[in-house]
């Protein structure tokens, strides 16, 4: 029998793949932009796009390149195959809607302000299918870069409108710091009375990268108040957080049971606006329920270094000034000031109206009063004809009225401690015109800068781990918008949005 000898087999070759075919990776690194490790799209130069990796992902960028650029991507060959076939497009319904470029854009700048979104969420690719036919058709360019000039156009209008509020008025400044992700950020807000309420304004989040000594600080918030056009003179105080020196608290850890009075004080001093009659009245009640506290060995020196900080207190110039028109304080017989403290408060009062008074237009610059300015030509005419000057006793009048009431203050019947003294003098305000203003400016002054903190609670919500590259006045003109809800919503009424869209595409 043949026995045929056992050949092996030789395996099959593997089919190699073609070596010259670039990969996708090596595809798209041809439209990435590189610096460093950060890279940026440049796979359509005329998008606008700006899409930005702090640290370069290519298979990330892939992503991008085939949901923001399909075209670009299907021609230079980044489209996987199951992409590049002929798709047929959908039957979309057309329908009839409202909606104007003011719309668009006020809702895009809610998305980045209120809700805190990203300037580049117009290039999301759920958004962008959802806006980019509305944009078409209102021949609006959306992208990153056109986002962050409409904000800036819109943050400007509120620094405008701010400035208008502040004009001719007193103001108190509140100024507080806080870092996050390495960045130092500087808050300013300035409190005042407007239209029988007292309002809290945000002036700036100014980041600071420089060494912060006093007097660089002092240099950029005059840079901030001054953009306003703020002057040095209309500035009533400046509240900051100079926090309590170790030396007086440092035996607190011992006295738990003294904590709950300056719980209480602490929640209290934490609401919106606390003026300084009110922040001196809480302190009192702290005052009081330590010091009864008999059998606490540890009260004796609580209560002696909360009055001796109430007396520093007292020492302010604005502190004094809020107590002398709170009935609550100053009163008939009252051992609050001694005669001396009283001259001197007064006279403070007094520089306080005059002040009040020089920020006030002079009658030839109110144009508006036009029976005034014919009233003074006439006295002007006689005058000419006949010679003499003008009495001036009407102004002696106010002033001497002015004096006559400062002094009453002393003689106010005792008001309870739950006595409202904003409503108080606002019922005042046509009994007590000259009056009203200065308590207008003291009431207001604040005792607290925590409107600054919660503007840093809004940074949080902004500056997140996700956007630490936002850029400084992008992130700034954000929470200018932001932290002035109410002045945007009044400027969305005034802006020309047409206007405002010709000047971004400019």
């Amino acid at each position: 029998m043949d026995v045929e000898a056992a050949c092996p087999v030789a395996p099959k070759p593997k089919k190699r793949k073609n070596s010259s075919k670039p990969t996708l990776q090596e595809i798209a690194l041809r439209f990435i932009s590189r610096e460093g490790n950060a890279g940026s799209c440049s796979i359509d130069e005329n998008s606008g796009c700006s899409y930005t990796q702090v640290t370069c992902d290519v298979g990330n960028f892939v992503r991008h390149f085939r949901t923001q650029h399909p075209n670009a991507a299907r021609r230079h060959g980044l489209m996987s195959e199951k992409d590049t076939g002929a798709r047929k497009p959908r039957a979309i319904a057309k329908r009839l809607i409202a909606i104007d470029r003011r719309l668009l854009l006020e809702s895009l700048t809610k998305l980045v302000c209120y809700h805190n979104l990203p300037l580049s969420c117009v290039e999301w690719e759920g958004l962008k299918q959802l806006m980019d036919p509305i944009a078409s058709a209102l021949d609006v360019t959306l992208n990153r870069g056109k986002n962050k000039m409409i904000i800036h156009a819109i943050a400007n209008r509120v620094r405008a409108a701010l400035g208008k509020e502040m004009k001719n008025i007193l103001l108190s400044l509140k100024v507080d710091s806080a870092s996050r992700f390495h960045r130092h950020i500087l808050g300013i807000n300035v409190q005042y009375v407007l239209d029988g309420k007292i309002v809290i304004r945000t002036l700036g989040m100014v980041e600071i990268k420089e060494r912060q000594t006093a007097a660089f600080l002092k240099e950029k918030i005059l840079d901030v108040i001054q953009s306003y056009g703020v002057s040095i003179e209309q500035i009533f105080s400046v509240t900051v957080d100079n926090g309590l020196t170790p030396k007086i608290w440092e035996f607190i850890e011992h006295y738990v049971q003294a904590f709950e009075p300056l719980d209480i004080c602490t929640k209290k001093l934490q609401e919106r606006h606390v003026s300084l009659s009110d922040f001196y009245i809480a302190w009192l009640m702290t005052i009081n329920s330590v010091r009864n506290m008999f059998s606490n060995p540890f009260a004796q020196k609580l209560t002696k270094a909360l009055t001796d900080r109430l007396v520093k207190l007292k020492s302010s110039q604005a502190f004094q000034m809020a107590l002398f028109v709170d009935p609550r304080l100053n009163f008939l017989n009252s051992k609050l000031f001694n005669e001396d403290e009283k001259l001197h408060i007064q006279t403070c009062i007094k520089d306080t109206w005059n002040r009040i008074r020089r920020l006030k237009p002079s009658p030839s610059e109110m144009s508006a009063n036009n029976s005034s300015n014919s009233n003074s030509q006439f006295d002007d005419f006689v005058t000419e004809l006949y010679g003499g000057t003008l009495s001036k006793t009407a102004n002696d009048a106010t002033d001497s009225s002015f004096v006559q009431q400062l002094k009453a203050l002393e003689a106010e019947p005792r008001q309870d401690h739950t006595f409202d003294v904003f409503k108080h003098w606002m019922k005042r305000r046509e009994s007590h015109p000259e009056l009203f203003e200065v308590a207008m400016v003291v009431v207001a002054t604040p005792s607290n800068q925590i409107s600054v903190e919660r503007s840093f609670s809004a940074l949080a919500l902004i500056l997140t781990s996700h956007r630490v590259g936002l850029g400084q006045d992008a992130l700034e003109d954000i929470l200018i918008i932001k932290l002035n809800r109410d002045i945007f919503e009044k400027e969305a009424e005034l802006i020309d949005w047409d206007d405002l869209v010709s000047n971004v595409n400019s």
